[in-house]
């Protein structure tokens, strides 16, 4: 029997090493979309399932499966197709196969290729827990290969280089849960939101009427503040405006969407915002006296967190306009004398920023910033004073017994949901995950119970149920 298989997959390796192009094609009357013109379906397969994006995130694999995770996974943010096919009279080696060849003859790089164990006896949910479908990503639609045998699994993942931008597609595919195989294939794009390079004049007319504006095309690598080589075309549009609009101040204001530590986002938002400031005046020549740099992390978005759209609209570099000289100036608020009894302060700044004299001139952004920090340290030093003189009239207390609570956190209930979804909100309040029964599914069991309080960082086990 061994000796007969051996015989058979040899005259099956022959075959496929002959497969014609034509193996991958869009059936006749079939509307294709771009995806399907760029990487097709193998003839006499189906369509299940369909998400198509002009904007969305891909995490692209490259590498095995260990442990439950997958170590070498790239995010990519651009058009994205993500395709289910059924495949009735195929066999997964086939379909792998066929790609394998096209792949080659089309001038794809493979980056990483496996099948069976070699891609990892968890691979197939480890990778769809990576790549959920959108719209249903439950049991209709990850059952058909996350539940198939791992023996029968193969993945193939390529990447063709263009000057226009970079085509990354994988094909994953196994003897699946109905009783024929499936396979799924992704086709990523990968390019910033709203690339378009605005004209010099366009940025003046919005600065005008709104005060402010957003630039996609400043791009950084993730977690990154060095600006990306492809950020020229918007930098040079916006170095031609600021050039021409000399004497007048404007922020530079780095925003970060709300993923990850809090801290963290700040520091990058404002080391995001220097690095522009930096590069507009060292290398597009605006005078450095008109830009002061400012991160306001995930403070001021524009859009929900929730989405990978809604991300990456809260990714941005904006610039913001000073306030001129035609600003009317107010008073500074006084300040409460009283021990105890501080009011509120606010910066002892004329709106506007500017001085008040016969012959005022526009103040810079980082003589805006010095003011708005010196009133600051006065309010400070009043509530320092202020606390000192309550604190000292105040009678002694005796300390309270130490609460056994302290330092604990509640556990999110999470029952009921998707496994991802539910691991995702615990994962970004800081806990560990732990999974048991099924791969993919709804959260039937969770250990700790929802709103139980435990430390921060504990694990929570989640049992997913079909």
């Amino acid at each position: 029997m061994k000796s007969n298989r051996s015989k058979k997959s040899a005259v099956l390796l022959v075959a496929f090493f002959w497969l014609p192009l034509s193996a991958i094609s869009v059936s006749a009357g079939t509307e294709s979309n771009w995806a399907q013109q760029l990487v097709g379906p193998v003839q006499e397969t189906t369509v299940h399932h369909n998400e198509t994006v002009d904007f969305g995130r891909y995490n692209f694999v490259t590498g095995p499966e260990s442990k439950g995770a997958i170590g070498k996974v790239a995010s990519l943010e651009g058009k994205k197709s993500t395709i289910l096919y059924a495949a009735p009279k195929k066999t997964p080696f086939e379909l792998f196969s066929t790609y394998k060849t096209f792949f080659q003859e089309k001038g794809y790089e493979v980056l990483f290729a496996c099948e069976g164990k070699a891609c990892g006896e968890k691979f197939r949910s480890a990778w769809y827990d990576l790549n959920p479908f959108d719209n249903n990503p439950g049991w209709d639609n990850s059952a058909p290969i996350t539940n198939g045998s791992w023996e029968s699994q193969a993945y193939i993942a390529a990447r063709k280089k263009s000057s226009t931008g970079d085509t990354y597609v994988s094909v994953f595919t196994n003897s699946g849960w109905w009783n024929h195989p499936a396979y799924r294939v992704d086709v990523a794009q990968a390019a910033a939101l709203g690339t378009k390079v605005v004209p010099a004049s366009r940025i003046d007319e919005e600065l005008r009427s709104e005060g402010r504006m957003a630039f996609y095309g400043i791009t950084f690598d993730s977690g990154r503040h060095e600006i990306k080589p492809e950020s020229g075309a918007t930098m040079a549009e916006l170095a031609a405006f600021l050039r021409k609009a000399r004497g007048e101040s404007f922020f530079v204001v780095g925003h970060t969407d709300g993923e990850g530590n809090f801290a963290d986002n700040m520091k990058l938002s404002q080391d995001r915002a220097r690095s522009v400031a930096a590069a507009l005046a060292g290398k597009y020549g605006v005078p450095a006296g008109m830009l002061a740099a400012h991160g306001v992390g995930p403070l001021s978005p524009v859009a929900v967190n929730s989405t990978a759209e809604g991300r990456a609209l809260n990714r941005r570099v904006e610039i913001v306009k000073a306030l001129s000289a035609s600003g009317s100036s107010a008073p500074a608020p006084a300040v409460s004398p009283t021990p105890g009894m501080p009011q509120a302060v606010e910066p002892s700044l004329p709106s506007g920023g500017m001085s008040t004299g016969p012959q005022a001139k526009p103040q810079t952004p980082a003589q805006i910033q010095a003011q708005a920090q010196a009133a600051q340290a006065q309010v400070m030093q009043v509530q320092a004073q202020a606390q000192a003189a309550a604190a000292a009239a105040a009678p002694a207390k005796t300390a309270p017994p130490p609460d056994p609570n302290a330092g604990l956190v509640p556990v999110p209930d999470v029952m009921g949901k998707l496994f991802l979804t539910g691991k995702t909100i615990l994962l970004q309040q800081g806990f560990q995950v732990q999974q048991a029964g099924k791969s993919v599914g709804f959260i039937r069991g969770q250990a700790p119970s929802g709103n139980t309080r435990v430390k921060k960082g504990a694990a929570v086990t989640l049992t997913v149920g079909p």
